[in-house]
């Protein structure tokens, strides 16, 4: 690597200070004092999994569609509009949406609860959210990634779950608030929702281009 450009001054050491806590909650909010360059916020809610459960006999994968209600202030006009009220201190009306309009299909996903190993939750999650049974020392690690480090330091590990013929299955019963439709689909099929932008989310991105990569490079024949 070579450096082609420096914009601002790179310090040896960054310090530190008064390192508080905002507000808890399942999003916790904290700020803290960077030497010379003002206060910062952080976000918080723990490190995390995504699971990419694939049948290499079938060429098949495994997805899930849920609500993602957060989406409504990012994708609608409704929820933008209300985004913007806000922001401006201003009294929001309820408004009302589809749900079609906040669902997303993704990948099996959730939080590593505490004294968990990231592969001994995603082996939870993809059974709570699928049914699907892998053991954690099965599951095969792709990456681990910081997926926005401008405000939170939540980090991401991602797996591919290798599958039997026919899959081991179990109870699936989400975490009791969850309401998730499970699809089962092609490798055509996935890629092709994603290049479609169906397929919304980095992470399931990031898995699925990495298993059309292998594919290409015919890395999952040698698995096979």
């Amino acid at each position: 690597m070579e450096i082609v450009r420096r914009i601002g001054e790179q310090k040896p050491s960054y310090r530190y200070e008064d390192f508080r806590l905002e507000r808890k909650g399942f999003l916790s909010v904290y700020s803290f004092l960077l030497g010379g360059d003002g206060r910062r916020d952080l976000m918080d809610r723990g490190d995390a999994v995504v699971i990419l459960p694939v049948n290499l006999a079938r060429r098949e994968i495994y997805m899930i569609e849920q609500p993602r209600h957060v989406k409504a202030f990012a994708a609608t006009p409704e929820g933008r509009a209300a985004k913007d009220e806000a922001a401006k201190g201003g009294t929001v009306a309820p408004f009302e949406l589809p749900s079609d309009a906040v669902t997303v299909l993704e990948l099996p996903a959730g939080m590593i609860d505490p004294g968990e190993t990231p592969a001994q939750s995603a082996s939870r999650e993809l059974q709570e959210e699928t049914g699907l049974v892998v053991a954690p020392e099965a599951l095969v690690k792709v990456a681990a990634y910081y997926p926005s480090l401008g405000g939170t330091a939540e980090r991401m590990t991602a797996f591919m779950a290798m599958l039997a013929d026919p899959p081991a299955t179990g109870a699936a019963d989400g975490d009791g608030h969850e309401r998730i439709t499970v699809w089962k689909m092609s490798f055509e099929e996935a890629w092709a929702n994603v290049d479609s932008g169906r397929i919304e989310t980095a992470s399931s991105m990031i898995l699925l281009r990495e298993l059309r990569i292998m594919d290409l490079e015919g890395r999952l024949d040698a698995r096979h």
